[in-house]
């Protein structure tokens, strides 16, 4: 890996000054939207990378899918270094999301009753968006997903239903089971289709809470990274920006959660997989359990999965420190170019 990364103290500035204006610059035309569904847009970024061999060729195209209740924005430090690595990127707002459509007009909840929606926008993304100029046959453009939390179960999913479309996948701190600390699953989830039943769905969980836009400080003691400064600067752009603000979950989404990690770990989904995955495990991560991650990696093909525990990371690897962050992106780019072993 060439570029070097952003050093915590200069963190701020450096957003300010350098990634915002490079990335805007690499932007190709501005913020769009695609309706897989008349009148449910969800909205995209695309990026050219400025970093090309002699032909005017990219390494390839980044597809990059986000975690739960994030947008691009937070992503922009990860897609500077793809593209300062010679990479395209492209990276859509899931439903529920952002400045995507919404079931509910209470914006700082999530409302997701439908795996099969959320797979069918990542399908119609990558084959519609991006695949279109991607090219086909011998000289078509590698295409790679790399995917955080939430979005690494449904890029796992991905990747079991349309094993042909992504040349290699990076899942990072994926959704693969979820930790429900000390209450038993099989409770969590007999609840959630009670109180759905009920039609009580959109209520929220217990212990989640709304974003608090009077709390200029925020949570970085009880967040999932551990760069104070990377934390501090998302959570500024949170507070000027309501769309980003949504934080808690309903027991609709709770339940499509459940449905989920039980699909992505089946042992007949992930004997699908074709392409080699590189999965990074938080070494402290109270968000998804390590269980579900080591038994995908179990269960696909043999040869094609590799593992990586990353230290002194939390649940957002990609918001780590900087101490952290560079030991973690040269491993990214090493899997990306073949040289993972």
């Amino acid at each position: 890996m060439k570029t070097a990364i952003i050093p915590d103290a200069e963190y701020s500035e450096s957003m300010q000054n350098v990634i915002l204006p490079y990335v805007e610059r690499m932007r190709l035309g501005g913020e769009a939207f695609f309706e897989r569904v008349p009148g449910q847009p969800i909205r995209y970024e695309r990026f050219r990378t400025d970093q090309t061999d002699e032909n005017g060729r990219s390494k390839g195209e980044v597809v990059l899918f986000h975690g739960y209740t994030e947008g691009i924005t937070k992503f922009y430090e990860c897609i500077y270094y793809f593209l300062k690595e010679g990479y395209d990127v492209s990276m859509m707002e899931h439903r529920g999301h952002g400045r995507s459509y919404r079931m509910i007009s209470d914006r700082f909840k999530v409302l997701l009753p439908s795996e099969k929606d959320m797979l069918e926008d990542m399908h119609y993304f990558v084959t519609e968006i991006v695949g279109k100029d991607a090219g086909s046959g011998q000289g078509r453009k590698a295409l790679y997903l790399y995917g955080h939390s939430m979005g690494g179960g449904l890029g796992a999913r991905f990747i079991e239903e349309w094993p042909e479309v992504f040349d290699r996948a990076i899942l990072t701190s994926p959704m693969l089971a979820l930790n429900n600390g000390n209450t038993p699953k099989w409770l969590m989830v007999l609840a959630a289709k009670i109180i759905i039943a009920a039609g009580k769905g959109e209520q929220l969980i217990p212990g989640s809470v709304p974003f608090n836009p009077e709390d200029k400080e925020g949570d970085y003691d009880g967040s999932s990274a551990t760069s104070r400064e990377r934390y501090a600067w998302y959570h500024s752009f949170q507070l000027s920006h309501p769309d980003y603000q949504t934080s808690a979950t309903t027991w609709i989404t709770a339940l499509t959660f459940f449905r989920i990690t039980k699909a992505v770990t089946a042992a007949s989904k992930c004997a699908a997989v074709k392409c080699p995955v590189m999965l990074f495990q938080a070494e402290d991560d109270n968000m998804v359990g390590a269980d579900g991650q080591e038994r995908f990696m179990a269960r696909i093909p043999a040869g094609l999965g590799r593992m990586k525990k990353i230290p002194g990371s939390r649940h957002e690897i990609y918001r780590s420190s900087s101490d952290v962050l560079e030991k973690y992106w040269p491993a990214v780019f090493d899997f990306l170019e073949g040289k993972e072993a």
